[in-house]
This record gives C-alpha cells, sequence and structure tokens, in this order.
C-alpha cells in the first residue's frame, strides 16, 4: 500500500473507533437515537451537513457533528495552537 494510502487507513480507523465510542454510549444513553457514519446528510435548503464522519440524532432533535482527523499536517504531534481553524468550527 502506498504510504497515502497508509495515512489514509489510519484515518478510517480512527473514525471506526470515534463512531465506536459513540455507539456504546447510545446503549447507556436513551437521549442519542440514531448514528450516521460517513455522513451524505443534507440539511435545510440544500446544504451539506458541516461534517461527515460521525453524525448523532438526538431525542431532542439536536445533532451532535463529529469529523475525525488522525493526521496533523506534517504528521507532527497536535498542538492547540495548530487546532485553532478546527477549533473555530467546532464551536
Amino acid at each position: 500500500m502506498s504510504l497515502a494510502g497508509t495515512r489514509s487507513s489510519r484515518g478510517d480507523i480512527y473514525q471506526v473507533c470515534v463512531a465506536m465510542d459513540w455507539a456504546i454510549r447510545m446503549i447507556k444513553d436513551p437521549e442519542l437515537v440514531w448514528m450516521e457514519l460517513d455522513s451524505t446528510r443534507v440539511i435545510s435548503g440544500g446544504i451539506p451537513a458541516p461534517v461527515d464522519d460521525v453524525i448523532l440524532g438526538q431525542a431532542s432533535g439536536h445533532e451532535i457533528c463529529c469529523q475525525c482527523k488522525k493526521n496533523e499536517p506534517g504528521f507532527t504531534a497536535w498542538k492547540v495552537t495548530e487546532l485553532e481553524e478546527d477549533l473555530k468550527k467546532a464551536a
């Protein structure tokens, strides 16, 4: 497998681990009622969901959106200062 393929695969495995954690939470929390992986969800007005990795639906109608990332540019350890853009999206 190519280096790019190996790195992509690591990200896929990380996404599955995040989804598994949420699935376990769903068993315990009746507020979590559905989950989509690799979502193609479209929200109002034909706008795609803000993330595509993991989306959870709550009984209240709210959604939890998770964009799962394994790699940092340059494949270095993550630093909060380098995650500024992603943290702003999450907020």
